[in-house]
């Protein structure tokens, strides 16, 4: 039970981050009278929690990916082209979280994050600290600028193009943390 209500809060905390994060990007103030922004919190915390139990990592990005996708379609009615394209630059925000996280671990810990995240405190922290990085790096300019280009991006190219591109930015956002907290070889996992 204590773990079911650590990831509910962690999901909850997540929610809030990638809001926030939506929100800033496209330069719109949150309604909180807008029934969407509580049912999409409420939609991505289900669908969080039932994703941990039953995905493992590599597919709980994937996931997460197409959630993120269909939450920003809707609470800003956006083409899917510009849906995906932002929910992709919050993973890679997820990323770099993800890296200096590791990193920090690695620097304190050793070598021993599967071990640390796999405790109910460990977890909680580590979904704590990847909710609050992105929203830390896109209240930094450069970052926030960086958006920008890549919905302009979205523009030019084919939809087969932006569909083969997102998938080998998707499966790439997907390995890396894979290869830090299990230990494994980058090129052995994508051979």
């Amino acid at each position: 039970m204590q773990y079911i209500i650590s990831r509910i809060i962690a999901a909850f905390i997540i929610t809030l981050s990638y809001i926030f994060i939506s929100y800033k990007l496209m330069k719109k103030k949150i309604n909180f009278k807008d029934k969407k922004i509580y049912l999409s919190i409420l939609s991505i915390i289900i669908i969080s929690v039932i994703n941990g139990e039953v995905n493992k990592k590599f597919f709980k990005t994937i996931t997460m990916s197409c959630v993120f996708v269909l939450i920003h379609k809707i609470l800003f009615n956006q083409k899917l082209e510009k849906s995906v394209a932002s929910t992709l630059f919050y993973q890679m925000l997820l990323t770099l979280s993800e890296i200096t996280f590791a990193l920090i671990l690695i620097i304190f810990f050793g070598n021993n994050l599967d071990e640390i995240v796999k405790t109910y405190l460990g977890s909680f922290i580590t979904d704590v600290y990847m909710s609050i990085i992105p929203i830390v790096l896109i209240n930094i300019s450069f970052i926030r600028k960086l958006y920008n280009p890549v919905l302009k991006l979205t523009e030019k190219i084919s939809k087969i193009q932006f569909v083969y591109y997102t998938i080998i930015i998707i499966f790439a956002l997907s390995i890396f943390p894979i290869t830090i907290y299990y230990k494994i070889d980058f090129i052995y996992l994508v051979l």
